[in-house]
């Protein structure tokens, strides 16, 4: 047997530099840094994503930045409309008699692609379960609910039992195995519905807020200055207030003008914009190309 003296050396200096990092180390700050990792494959690598509920017209938008690279010589051409909305319930069969405020609700996820993939998949499992043994939908509030359930499991111990002392720093906690994986979500979700008047953004820690509108993946700090920007004046200054409300006979509009503020110009190339629009009546979706 001939082994290769160089790459067996390069792989064992390649091993020696990466070394595990455990969910329970912290950095000088005293911050999970595997929580900071996470956060960070979501804010700074994922797609810019920025949402609003639109009192007025019982509906939320959702607009996403698609491609910042075609150029507006040799526009992209899409054989088909991407999607960054997926609905966690389907359409009720004929003879329900079920409110659709309790069933239009969707999720949006940033970040790493086959976590939020699998993410999505987990919270649609959930819903059917719940459908097919009470025979009922979970509400908009209950999604997001499992959403952070989901996302504080790799702390491998029961989300309930967060609240007893002692439970952040045992090594035994849980020996279930659908408690084992080892990292957190690199994902932020947003959580959203046609009635319900918040946008439920959840982190990969499983921390759970609620706004009115909310910005999320690269260049979201940007975004959210120019979100506080665009608020009627009489509301909230602050993006992160769960009262505020767009007044705007627009809000399309500003929303692609927040986003055209948010990603750094570039006068040769043109800015591909998801529009998703969820409603009583599903979800509509249309591509703009803008300079």
């Amino acid at each position: 047997m001939v082994v290769d003296a160089s790459s067996t050396t390069s792989s064992a200096a390649t091993s020696s530099s990466s070394s595990y990092v455990s969910v329970r180390a912290l950095d000088k700050f005293g911050h999970s840094e595997q929580l900071t990792h996470a956060l960070k494959a979501a804010n700074l690598q994922g797609t810019l994503v920025v949402a609003a509920h639109d009192q007025e017209n019982n509906c939320t938008l959702v607009l996403s930045v698609l491609d910042t690279t075609a150029t507006s010589a040799s526009a992209r051409v899409m054989p088909k409309i991407p999607r960054m909305m997926h609905l966690i319930h389907q359409k009720p069969p004929a003879f329900m008699t079920t409110s659709t405020n309790s069933i239009q609700t969707a999720v949006v996820c940033t970040g790493i692609k086959g976590d939020a993939n699998w993410l999505i998949q987990q919270l649609q499992a959930y819903s059917h379960r719940v459908w097919t043994r009470y025979n009922t939908f979970v509400g908009t509030s209950g999604i997001a609910l499992a959403t952070s359930k989901y996302m504080r499991q790799f702390w491998k111990y029961d989300p309930d039992d967060e609240y007893l002392p002692g439970r952040l720093i045992r090594d035994d906690d849980h020996k279930d195995p659908s408690f084992q994986w080892g990292r957190p979500l690199g994902v932020v979700a947003m959580i959203v519905s046609a009635h319900v008047p918040y946008i439920f953004v959840v982190e990969p820690s499983g921390v759970m807020q609620r706004y009115t509108a909310f910005a999320m993946g690269k260049h979201s700090s940007n975004a959210l200055e120019h979100l506080g920007q665009a608020l009627d004046p009489s509301s909230s200054s602050s993006a992160s207030s769960s009262k505020m409300t767009f007044r705007s006979p627009n809000l399309q509009g500003r929303l692609v003008e927040v986003l055209q503020s948010a990603v750094p110009s570039n006068p040769k190339k043109e800015l591909n914009i998801l529009v998703e629009i969820l409603s009583k009546d599903g979800v509509k979706r249309t591509v703009l190309s803008v300079r």
